[in-house]
């Protein structure tokens, strides 16, 4: 978890100084968070079972914005949180699952842990996972995680392991939070 902390302070830090370099000398450039809320499509692939998931959440976007240009946005991170279910598209029983998720994301990179209680035929498990890889800008990702679950294997709706994710966080309803944190370009 520090790690990705400092990922993500030193990430937008770099997006600063980008931003800050790439234009000319009198423009100002300002620290500017938005938020809003997502859709998430995703699929993800666990030993042999295949599931998909759908959810929305609420988002923190962080990034840099001229003053020059005021629909220029440039996220460097985010944060979200959101609530989603998945199904298991090749169970000859139906597997469904309630999740809720935590996700964070600096520039190319992301990570999320989640909670979730899956369900079949009268048994449940709670599973907690942990994934983290590949993000492009808050929006396209692709994971590499661990399903941790909480009971005996014998009693487990889904197995523990190794998980693969990818999927889609589109956001909507973005509004600028005001800030008073202004950078200034030499």
């Amino acid at each position: 978890m520090r790690h990705t902390i400092l990922l993500l302070v030193l990430t937008i830090q770099y997006s600063a100084l980008l931003a800050q370099g790439t234009n000319a000398s009198d423009n100002e450039q300002e620290f500017t968070p938005r938020r809003g809320w997502m859709v998430k499509a995703g699929y993800g692939n666990q030993i042999s079972k295949h599931w998909v998931e759908a959810g929305f959440g609420r988002i923190n976007l962080i990034g840099m914005r001229s003053s020059n240009k005021p629909g220029s946005f440039v996220s460097a991170a985010a944060g979200a949180f959101n609530i989603s279910g998945e199904y298991c598209l090749n169970s000859s029983r139906p597997i469904y699952g309630a999740k809720l998720g935590i996700e964070g994301h600096a520039l190319l990179f992301g990570a999320r842990a989640s909670f979730a209680m899956y369900f079949r035929e009268g048994q449940e498990s709670g599973v907690a996972t942990l994934e983290g890889g590949l993000c492009l800008f808050s929006t396209v990702y692709v994971y590499a995680g661990y399903n941790f679950a909480d009971q005996p294997i014998e009693q487990q709706v889904i197995n523990e392991g190794f998980r693969l994710s990818a999927g889609v966080n589109l956001p909507f309803g973005m509004k600028t939070v005001k800030t008073n944190q202004k950078l200034k370009s030499d």
